[in-house]
């Protein structure tokens, strides 16, 4: 056994020695390529650097980012977009000139707080390929090596120097004609939600009613500058656990998956925002129906008043594009492998402090009656103006009796919701106040100008 055990570590400690002498082999010799074209080519940031004196090649990277510190991924004024630090890095490693002249596209464009794990943007990029050496010897694949030549570890670079919230997958070339936005064939999000007591059987009777062709006006944030027409085609979207093996209890990970061609401004989370509603998360469920009706703008003229999901636990998922085999270099798999393993070990132990603080608030003891007080209040319901029910004569009776005594807090949250329901509007979704709809929104706009 101490022989198994030895040669084991032995392997280990190999494996580990050649996975780092290869990273700085390969580091050693992307710095020598960057180098040589910062201070042969272009002494000094900027000057003399012509991108025209190289090989150039359209690639499309895959793009992995958490959205959570970031104001979205497109470009805007701020420095505080993922599209910013992604052309921050190529214009810094001589990959491209500028912006403007390096035919760049993007799949999706996610809003602030959003993550994704399948982005795909597609942009002209410097090669380290001799300029006049023919297509047919031109590395196709990240691994490839043609006539001693390999092509520059793109995903090596960028992750070097990109944040560590942003990192690049892997990448392909593709024609010149190819657009990452109109080349794609469908997209897939993920919206991702802890179960407490929601009912899981109605939202999943809500959400297939989202499948097929659909306007979906009620059901986004309205560009009225961009957007004229809302139907859009949802090809399948279906509740289920995101761990099968984990589907039950109030703590149990649950998603909705949905898929389609496009999808509006925020359109997932007001979709979200209306299955919470009717899986009872205010307290009051709606219908599975009201989404049939919010998806008939003739039945529904105006979008209710709700409260949108919130951006965090939303993710693009996946991109999907006809014949796009992005090439994939272990080196970089594995990279990706330690960077989410980290991650997850952080926010796991974070979930684990999380938990103790629960299970010691769990072990507190408190006083029966006060237990009573606060059952009352809570069944009195919220607000300044709430008149207290007189106390009953004898306490609850899963509740030991006498004001004296105590009961552990763990044992009251096995009688009482564990998460009080938020407060809500007495009347039903669709009797809520309603925004103007589509048609009166632009007879406004010309009626200002």
């Amino acid at each position: 056994e101490d022989q198994i055990v030895n040669k084991t570590d032995t392997t280990t400690s190999n494996i580990s020695n050649l996975n780092q002498n290869e990273e700085e082999d390969t580091k050693v010799e992307e710095d020598k390529e960057v180098s040589n074209v910062k201070n042969g080519k272009s002494k000094g940031k900027g000057r003399n650097f012509n991108i025209e004196n190289y090989r150039q090649r359209q690639i499309a990277f895959q793009i992995q980012y958490d959205g959570s510190s970031y104001a979205g991924f497109a470009s805007q004024d701020s420095d505080d977009t993922v599209e910013y630090h992604l052309f921050h890095s190529f214009i810094k490693l001589r990959l491209i000139a500028d912006r403007q002249s390096c035919n760049y596209s993007r799949c999706g464009r996610t809003d602030k707080g959003v993550s994704a794990l399948g982005q795909i943007i597609s942009l002209r990029v410097r090669s380290s390929i001799p300029k006049d050496w023919p297509e047919e010897q031109v590395p196709r694949h990240p691994c490839d090596v043609v006539c001693g030549q390999r092509e520059l570890d793109y995903c090596g670079l960028l992750n070097r120097s990109l944040p560590a919230a942003i990192r690049v997958l892997g990448w392909t070339e593709v024609t010149p004609g190819f657009n990452a936005r109109f080349s794609a064939t469908c997209r897939t999000y993920r919206y991702f939600f802890v179960r407490r007591r929601l009912d899981i059987a109605a939202m999943r009777r809500a959400a297939a009613l989202l499948e097929g062709s659909h306007d979906f006006r009620n059901l986004c944030r309205m560009d009225l500058d961009h957007v004229t027409h809302f139907r859009r085609e949802v090809f399948s979207a279906v509740i289920e656990p995101f761990v099968p093996e984990a589907a039950e209890g109030e703590r149990a990970l649950w998603m909705l998956e949905i898929r389609g061609v496009a999808f509006l401004w925020h359109m997932v989370r007001c979709i979200m925002a209306v299955l919470f509603l009717v899986g009872g998360q205010e307290g009051q469920a709606e219908d599975p129906e009201v989404l049939q009706r919010l998806l008939d703008p003739e039945q529904v003229a105006g979008k209710p008043s709700y409260r949108m999901a919130p951006s965090g636990p939303l993710v693009l998922h996946r991109c999907g594009f006809d014949r796009l085999p992005l090439g994939l270099q272990p080196a970089t798999l594995w990279a990706l492998t330690r960077h989410w393993e980290g991650l997850w070990e952080q926010h796991r132990i974070a979930a684990a402090r999380a938990e103790n603080a629960l299970q010691f608030l769990g072990s507190c003891r408190v006083r029966s009656a006060d237990v009573a007080a606060l059952l009352r209040d809570m069944e009195a319901g919220p607000g300044p103006t709430k008149r207290k029910r007189p106390a009953p004569e004898e306490p609850p009776p899963a509740l030991a009796p006498g004001s004296e005594e105590d009961v552990s807090w763990g044992e009251v949250l096995g009688r009482i919701a564990l998460q009080a329901p938020r407060p809500g509007p007495e009347e039903s979704l669709l009797q809520r106040r309603r925004e103007p709809s589509y048609d009166q929104k632009m007879q406004g706009r010309r009626g200002h100008r």
